[in-house]
C-alpha cells in the first residue's frame, strides 16, 4: 500500500486533499510534491516496468496497459483535489483523453450508469459525477464495491455495481440535504451565526459521519466562516472541519488538542474525534481560537472576477479558446467573467425536480443569451423581466448529441438599482 507522507503525519482519513498548498520541500527530493496517491502509484508502476525491461522503451502490451491505467490516475488526481499543475496537469489531460477508450469494464459501466456515454469526460464530470459515485459507497457503507468495480468486476457485475453506486450517491445527496437543513436550523436557532461567533461547531445524533465533510463545506460557503460538523454515536462525536482562506483550522483545532481523542488535517480541512460530553467546551474554545484569527468584517463571501466581457463574446469560438487552458481544477480554476448592466429579457423559469435552479434570458446591446443559475431558484420571484443585473459567470461549452453550444453558468449576480 502506498501512503501519502502527509497522511502518515496527520493520521487524517476523511480529508481528500492532504497536501494543501503544495510541498515546498517534497519528501525524498522529488521535484514535484503535489502528486496524489493515484499519481504516485502510476509513476511507480511505469518505473517498475522500465526497470523490469531494462529500457525506457516498454513492450507494446505493457505500454498499452499503462496508458489505460492513466485514465484511473486521472480519475484519482481530479477527485483528490490536488493542484492541476505540472505533472498533475499532464496526467489529467492525457488520462481524461484516454478514459472513453478504456478497456476496464468497470470504468465503462460507471460512465454509462452516470449518463455520460455520449459525452467527452472533463474534470467537471470527474469531480461532480463520477467521483461522487465512487465515494458514495465509502461514505454510506464500505468502499469495497468501488474497488471491485475498478479491478476485478465482470461485465455483468460491473453493471450491477455501477447502478448500485448511483443509488448510493442519491442516498448520499438526500442525507446531505437533510443534514444541511438540520444544521442550519441548529445554527440559526442557537445564535451561532452571530458576528461574535465566527466559527461553527454543530452536532446531532441524526448526522452521518461519512457526509460530515461535505456538509461542513456547505456551511462554510453559506456562513463565510470555518465549520465543524459532528456525528454523535453513543458517547462519542466524530466529524470533519472546513475553513475559509486565511484561517488555519489546523492551528485552531490544535489549541483544543487536550479535549480531543484524535485529530489531523491541514489549514483548510481536518477530521476529529472527541467525547460527546466535551463538545460544548470544545465549541467555546474553538470559536475563541477562530475569533482571534478572523475579523467580523472579513466574514463576507466573495468571487474573484478574471475579466469583464460583453454578451457578444459569448460564442463557441471564444469559449474554445478558453477551453484550451483546461483541464480546470484546483490551482487552475475555470475563468470567471462578468457582464455588467444586462437586462432580463423575459421572466426567469425554475428548473430541476424541486425548482432549485434558474434559467433566464439576459440581453445587452442587442444580444440575448441564455443563462443558467444553479441553486438560485429561490431568486425567481425577485427577478422580473426588465430587471438590470451585473452577472458573474463561468463560460461553459455544452456538447449534446453532437451539437455544441456556448453557455453562461451564473456564479453570482447583483441587481443594479
Amino acid at each position: 500500500m502506498i501512503v501519502h507522507p502527509r497522511l502518515q503525519e496527520t493520521g487524517e482519513q476523511s480529508v481528500s486533499a492532504p497536501n494543501e498548498g503544495g510541498d515546498t520541500d517534497p519528501p525524498g527530493g522529488y521535484p514535484f510534491g503535489d502528486l496524489c496517491g493515484a499519481g504516485v502509484a502510476f509513476k511507480l508502476a511505469w518505473q517498475i516496468g522500465r526497470a523490469h525491461c531494462g529500457s525506457d522503451r516498454l513492450p507494446d502490451a505493457m505500454r498499452d496497459l499503462l496508458l489505460d491505467l492513466l485514465s484511473l490516475a486521472a480519475l484519482g488526481t481530479v477527485a483528490d483535489i490536488v493542484p492541476l499543475v505540472d505533472e498533475n496537469r499532464v496526467i489529467t489531460r492525457f488520462g481524461l483523453g484516454q478514459i472513453k477508450r478504456t478497456r476496464f469494464v468497470g470504468l465503462t459501466a460507471l460512465i454509462g450508469a452516470s449518463g455520460l456515454a455520449s459525452d467527452d469526460i472533463s474534470t467537471y464530470h470527474v469531480g461532480f459525477v463520477l467521483g461522487p459515485r465512487l465515494n458514495a459507497c465509502g461514505r454510506m457503507g464500505h468502499a469495497r464495491d468501488a474497488v471491485h468495480l475498478l479491478t476485478q468486476a465482470t461485465p455483468d457485475e460491473a453493471q450491477d455495481i455501477a447502478y448500485a453506486l448511483t443509488h448510493a450517491n442519491e442516498q448520499r445527496r438526500s442525507t446531505e440535504r437533510d443534514m444541511v437543513a438540520r444544521a442550519r436550523h441548529i445554527i440559526e436557532t442557537s445564535g451561532y451565526d452571530s458576528d461574535d461567533t465566527r466559527a461553527l461547531v454543530v452536532g446531532d445524533i441524526s448526522f452521518h459521519a461519512g457526509v460530515a465533510g461535505i456538509v461542513a463545506s456547505r456551511l462554510t460557503e453559506r456562513y463565510a466562516r470555518p465549520a465543524i460538523v459532528l456525528a454523535y454515536d453513543g458517547d462519542n462525536a466524530s466529524g470533519s472541519a472546513r475553513s475559509v482562506p486565511g484561517v488555519s483550522v489546523h492551528e485552531a483545532i490544535g489549541e483544543c488538542d487536550d479535549l480531543l481523542t484524535s485529530w489531523g488535517g491541514h489549514a483548510m480541512a481536518a477530521g476529529l474525534q472527541l467525547p460527546r460530553k466535551r463538545v460544548d467546551v470544545f465549541r467555546n474554545r474553538f470559536v475563541g481560537a477562530v475569533n482571534d484569527r478572523l475579523a467580523a468584517e472579513d466574514m463576507v463571501a466573495f468571487v474573484d472576477v478574471d475579466a469583464q466581457c460583453t454578451l457578444s463574446d459569448v460564442r463557441i469560438d471564444v469559449w474554445d479558446q478558453i477551453d484550451r487552458m483546461a483541464p480546470f481544477g484546483r490551482s487552475n480554476p475555470s475563468p470567471t467573467l462578468c457582464v455588467r448592466d444586462a437586462v432580463i429579457a423575459q421572466p426567469p423559469r425554475r428548473m430541476g425536480k424541486e425548482g432549485k435552479h434558474l434559467r433566464m434570458m439576459i440581453r445587452r446591446e442587442g444580444r440575448t443569451v441564455d443563462a443558467i443559475a444553479f441553486g438560485m431558484g429561490d431568486l425567481a420571484d425577485q427577478l422580473a423581466a426588465g430587471t438590470k443585473l451585473d452577472v458573474v459567470f463561468e463560460p461553459k461549452l455544452n456538447v449534446w448529441q453532437g451539437s455544441r453550444r456556448a453557455e453562461v453558468h451564473v456564479k453570482d449576480l447583483k441587481i443594479v438599482r
